[in-house]
């Protein structure tokens, strides 16, 4: 992803979240709000069933773990 599309995504992921918090079901708008990053980012696609793990250092991703079942 280019930064203009970064800086896009992370704009309306902000404005998603600020809606998000007014709704009664907050956590279950948050995570489809990062599912639908998740996939925009193209880390995981509509299908994916598994685990992605992301760690976090000084601010920034250090490391991604990517954990796919297949049935």
């Amino acid at each position: 992803m280019s930064v203009p599309e970064i800086l896009r995504l992370e704009a309306q992921l902000r404005e998603q979240a600020n809606s998000a918090e007014r709704s009664s079901s907050s956590m279950t708008a948050r995570k489809k709000i990062i599912a639908a990053t998740m996939e925009k980012m193209g880390l995981i696609d509509d299908a994916f069933t598994g685990k992605l793990i992301i760690s976090f250092k000084e601010g920034g991703v250090s490391y991604i773990e990517k954990v796919e079942q297949f049935k």
